[in-house]
């Protein structure tokens, strides 16, 4: 249940709140809890969440917006038709970020009601920075920046190098339009400190943290879901992993058969669901699959887990010993499935699958370990994914290299117009994965593939060792706080402050500055505008030039 304004709080201060996220909306977890947090609050009036349409949000935030405790404002993403050229490309870049300026501004000052607090992700830093300083000017409302990487670093590592003109402006506008807003949140404790060191932008650290319906999934809801997701586990060309009905010849029956799963059995008298003893690992990876993860580690090292594993026995029900189930979607997944459907795999199955959001926490606790590829442009932002595997209690194997750039195969090429982006190792990957008791992390294919069977092997010393990772996520998870009381200990005093909130004068200050200059600039171009149209004898200004003493100035604008 939602709580209620209690009686002290006059309804008349209660904030108006607007999440704006430059992306897809239903994936972007942190922003929508970030809404759903906001409208548990009893000093927030309504929330608006403000995106690109695409994949579901998650249920609790949907209950919310049927509640119409949440308003969902989608925007249309493609404003202009990509070009096929890289010259271009060049012209497009610039004319879609001022495209999406005015959209933005359009959504902020004239859809939407005022709003008192404005919530943002960067990045994208460009243009959303810039809408939010305007918006901010117009309207006097709060602005608050939620750094989730830094959005120059993109552009630097993506091939144009620190040096390049680009990077410099990318970085002077973000910092300048950073520090001239009002709170701060991010991601990790190392990236609070670059802000403050390098901007002097003090930004509060808000760890992502999974909310409580990340956990462990119960034998009996494990059984329901795998019997939901059988028609999705399959190879990438949609070859069964499992025999759908076992021939009369064959010693064993279909793990399917009689409503069971390869992983749990259903007793037909009693109908209870027990684990099978001989079931096969469930390795999980979450992807965007995009350039800043090399599934190309991932396939190299299964191929030599593979060969490690090929001289032990099957499962008793057949089918591969190790199933890796990998979610998402994104530009690369087909031609990371065409990589898949060539492999000559015996003890390894892989099923690429995309899940509805109720049931990818579900799938996450039915697992045994999970992988996480995702590499960073600026080493200070932390994977989200590793959080939700956390919570379910799964230890996570995530790489950690001083540079990604080597592993990068030509699967980057794919992207049109996006060269391979150089990733950097976490120098925060201490404050979410402590290698060896939480899981473990790695720094290539070959690493990866040797924890993969000091885990994952059919014996009693690869069930000991993950048995200790899991025991040493539980112990490290119950030390910290879930989502909701780290939000209401960490973001509602930034987002919700006392009073008037902070630099109230100074943002009444720049919105009147503001307004001057928009009025100067509108006077200026409707000046010059005026005197375009006389020049070519579509307006007649009659008037004796030496009578008139013009400004330098004027005589500039003319």
């Amino acid at each position: 249940a939602l709580s209620m304004a209690p009686n002290n709080i006059d309804k008349c201060k209660m904030r108006r709140v607007a999440v704006l996220v430059l992306g897809d909306v239903g994936r972007s977890p942190r922003m929508q809890y970030h809404a759903l947090s906001l409208a548990r609050s009893p000093e927030v009036a309504h929330v608006t969440l403000i995106g690109y349409a695409g994949s579901r949000c998650v249920p609790e935030v949907e209950a919310l917006i049927d509640s119409g405790r949440i308003s969902l404002r989608l925007l249309r993403e493609d404003l202009l038709p990509r070009p096929r050229s890289k010259v271009a490309y060049l012209a497009y870049a610039p004319a879609k970020a001022l495209l999406k300026l005015g959209q933005l501004l359009f959504a902020l000052l004239l859809l939407l009601p005022r709003v008192d607090v404005l919530l943002l992700q960067t990045p994208p830093a460009i243009p959303t920075l810039a809408a939010a300083w305007l918006a901010r000017a117009a309207s006097g409302c709060m602005v608050v920046v939620d750094w989730h990487n830094l959005g120059f670093s993109v552009l630097e590592h993506g091939g144009l190098g620190a040096s390049h003109p680009y990077v410099l402006a990318a970085r002077l506008y973000e910092a300048l339009l950073g520090w001239s807003l009002d709170g701060h949140l991010c991601v990790t404790a190392a990236m609070s400190g670059w802000l403050r060191e390098h901007w002097s932008v003090r930004a509060e650290t808000l760890y992502d943290r999974p909310p409580a319906f990340f956990r462990p999934t119960p034998l009996e809801q494990r059984h329901e879901l795998l019997r939901r997701l059988r028609p999705a586990l399959v190879a990438p060309g949609g070859a069964p992993l499992w025999e759908e009905k076992a021939p009369p010849s064959s010693p064993r029956s279909s793990p399917w058969d009689a409503g069971g799963t390869p992983w749990t059995s259903l007793d037909s008298g009693t109908g209870q669901v027990r684990a099978r003893p001989d079931m096969p690992a469930l390795l999980v990876s979450s992807t965007s699959w995009s350039a800043d993860e090399d599934f190309g580690v991932l396939l190299d090292a299964l191929l030599l887990l593979d060969t490690s594993l090929s001289s032990s026995a099957p499962p008793a029900c057949g089918g591969p010993r190790v199933l890796v189930a990998i979610t998402g979607k994104g530009p690369l997944k087909q031609h990371y499935e065409r990589r898949v459907a060539g492999l000559a795999l015996r003890r390894i199955g892989i099923a690429t699958l995309w899940l509805e959001p109720a049931d990818y926490p579900v799938l996450l606790g039915c697992a045994d370990l999970g992988v996480c590829l995702h590499g960073s442009t600026s080493g200070l932002d932390l994977p989200m994914k590793v959080l939700d595997m956390l919570g379910c209690g799964l230890p996570v194997c995530a790489v950690g290299l001083d540079s990604l750039s080597d592993l990068q195969g030509p699967a980057h090429s794919l992207l049109a117009h996006a060269p391979p982006l150089e990733l950097t190792r976490f120098d925060c990957l201490s404050e979410l994965v402590v290698d060896g008791t939480n899981g473990l992390i790695f720094r290539d294919a070959r690493q990866l593939a040797s924890q993969l069977l000091r885990l994952l092997a059919p014996t009693k010393e690869a069930a000991a060792a993950l048995a200790a990772l899991r025991a040493g996520v539980a112990a490290s998870e119950a030390k910290r706080p879930r989502w909701a009381e780290n939000w209401n200990e960490v973001a509602a005093p930034v987002l919700l402050p006392r009073g008037a909130g902070p630099h109230a004068a100074t943002r009444r200050l720049m919105r009147l500055g503001t307004l001057a200059l928009l009025v100067a600039l509108f006077g200026a171009c409707l000046l010059r505008g005026l005197v375009w149209m006389e020049r070519r004898g579509w307006l007649d200004f009659s008037f004796d030039e030496s009578e008139v003493l013009v400004p330098n100035w004027v005589e500039w604008l003319l």
